[in-house]
C-alpha cells in the first residue's frame, strides 16, 4: 500500500514553528506574572547593568520570532532522507524550546536561586548546540540563533548575580 507523502506549505510551517515558540513563551509568561515582577523581582537587589523589567517582553518577542525563522529556515533544507544532522539539529531547537519554556518555572519557584542559575546555562549550552547543528544546513538559521545565545548568556550571569546578591539558595 502506498502512503502519499503530505506536502505542507512552507508558510504554514512558519506558522507552526511560530505557534511552537508562542506555547513555550506563554507557558513561561503564566509563571512570570505581572504581579511578580512587579513585586518580587523589584524588591531584590540587582546589579547596576541589570535592565529594567519593561524590557524583557520586548527581547523575548524578538528572540522568538528569531528562533521560529531559523528552525524554519533549516526545515526548508530538508533533504529527502533526513540525515544525522538535520535530524540533530531539529533535536537541539526542540530541546532548547522546552527548556526555554522551563527556565521561568524554575526561576519563580525556587525564586532567583542557583537552580535558575544552572538552568540557563544548561539552555545556553543548547542553543549554542543549535547554532553548531544549523551552520553547515543554514548559515542565516545559525546567524538568527547568535542574539537568542548572547541574551541568555546575559540572563545566566544576571541569574548569577541576582542568587549572589540575595543570598537565595
Amino acid at each position: 500500500m502506498h502512503i502519499p507523502q503530505i506536502k505542507s506549505s512552507p508558510l504554514r510551517i512558519l506558522v507552526g514553528y511560530l505557534a511552537a515558540c508562542g506555547l513555550a513563551a506563554f507557558f513561561g509568561g503564566y509563571f512570570t506574572s505581572k504581579a511578580t515582577i512587579t513585586t518580587f523581582y523589584a524588591a531584590l537587589a540587582k546589579p547596576v547593568w541589570a535592565p529594567p523589567s519593561w524590557l524583557f517582553a520586548p527581547v523575548w518577542s524578538l528572540l522568538y520570532l528569531s528562533m521560529s525563522l531559523a528552525i524554519w529556515l533549516v526545515w526548508r533544507k530538508k533533504p529527502l532522507q533526513p540525515s544525522k544532522a538535520y535530524v540533530a539539529a531539529h533535536t537541539f531547537w526542540w530541546v532548547q524550546l522546552s527548556l526555554n519554556a522551563l527556565w521561568p518555572v524554575i526561576f519563580w519557584l525556587q525564586p532567583a536561586g542557583l537552580a535558575a542559575c544552572a538552568a540557563c546555562a544548561l539552555l545556553e549550552v543548547a542553543i549554542i548546540a543549535c547554532i553548531i547543528t544549523f551552520q553547515p544546513i543554514s548559515r542565516s538559521a545559525a546567524v538568527l540563533m547568535l542574539p537568542y545565545a548572547v541574551w541568555v548568556s546575559f540572563a545566566t550571569v544576571l541569574s548569577w548575580a541576582l542568587w549572589h546578591m540575595n543570598r537565595l539558595s
